[in-house]
């Protein structure tokens, strides 16, 4: 359940990210005026797609972690983009919810292994 938890999260909390890294629809003003915002957020939403990936990896090897990673990773980011779509005031502090659930969750799951 916490590794659900946590691959889910932190994916979604990726796709949010990758969202916001377009200055045009970023609600951040620091993505907005910094020249390296942008690529500062999509380089932090690689990491936590590694770190989700990683992690479902020490737990159900990587035969099984690369699709389901994939498959979650698809659902996130319909998601993410429905979201954005109709709750566009909540879009990113959903996102930043689930990141803080994803990591607390996935500390969970190294903790208790």
């Amino acid at each position: 359940m916490l590794l659900t938890l946590s691959s889910t999260g932190l994916l979604y909390a990726a796709c949010v990210a990758l969202y916001h890294a377009h200055p045009g629809r970023s609600r951040l003003e620091s993505v907005r005026n910094a020249p390296a915002g942008p690529l500062m957020l999509r380089t932090a939403a690689a990491a936590t797609m590694a770190a989700a990936l990683f992690l479902l990896a020490s737990q159900i090897g990587w035969e099984r972690a690369v699709p389901v990673t994939l498959a979650v990773l698809a659902g996130g980011g319909i998601l993410c983009v429905l979201a954005a779509v109709f709750v566009p005031k909540t879009h990113l502090a959903s996102g930043v919810a689930l990141f803080v659930i994803g990591t607390l969750a996935g500390v969970a799951v190294v903790a208790f292994r």
